[in-house]
């Protein structure tokens, strides 16, 4: 949306505003609908108990209503084949 979420001079500045999740100061940006700021601040909720992270979750917000991800599925452009289940 035009620059990171958690913007600042210094990486100590950057974890700080991290933490207390006041990263985004709204009023500097151009205006974006309800719906597209409770998605973005639903994502970067620094609880995870709260934070919006399920698929389910996410495809169901009122952002997405016209969105159909059935014409959105392709395959990625890389297929790994690895030798082993761990690697």
């Amino acid at each position: 949306f035009g620059i990171p979420p958690f913007n600042a001079d210094t990486p100590e500045a950057i974890f700080a505003k991290i933490l207390s999740h006041q990263g985004i100061d709204w009023s500097t940006l151009p205006p974006i609908s309800p719906d597209a700021r409770h998605l973005i601040d639903g994502l970067l909720d620094a609880n995870p108990a709260s934070r919006m992270s399920f698929v389910k979750t996410i495809k169901t917000h009122p952002f997405f209503r016209d969105t159909s991800f059935q014409d959105c599925q392709m395959d990625g452009p890389l297929k790994p084949s690895p030798a082993d289940p761990l690697d």
